[in-house]
């Protein structure tokens, strides 16, 4: 097997895979009480995931990675506002930690 064709099946599956991931988070999202912000957030992703996978296929197949830098992109921008003053709740540590906590 070429050293291209190996490369080419590794990206499409590990896409692949982020696609059914965000498939998931999105199943659970529309169940659940989840902001319309965030749900956007992994949908814009999924999106610019998935036509990455679909771009391969076609004339346009450079603009792969590009869809998907721009998908992460969208992501993190996406995010900015609950990360601009401080780490949103969930992701903080429930307090300091001392120094028999830090030996441990």
């Amino acid at each position: 097997m070429s050293e291209y064709l190996t490369e080419f099946i590794v990206s499409q599956v590990l896409t692949g895979i982020a696609c059914g991931i965000i498939a998931c988070r999105a199943d659970k999202m529309l169940k659940g009480t989840t902001d319309g912000r965030v749900f956007l957030q992994h949908a814009g992703l999924g999106v610019a995931l998935f036509a990455s996978l679909v771009i391969q296929f076609t004339q346009y197949r450079a603009w792969a990675g590009a869809l998907i830098a721009g998908g992460v992109v969208f992501f993190f921008a996406m995010s900015r506002k609950r990360w601009e003053r401080a780490a949103p709740d969930g992701t903080t540590k429930p307090g300091e930690l001392g120094p028999p906590e830090l030996n441990r």
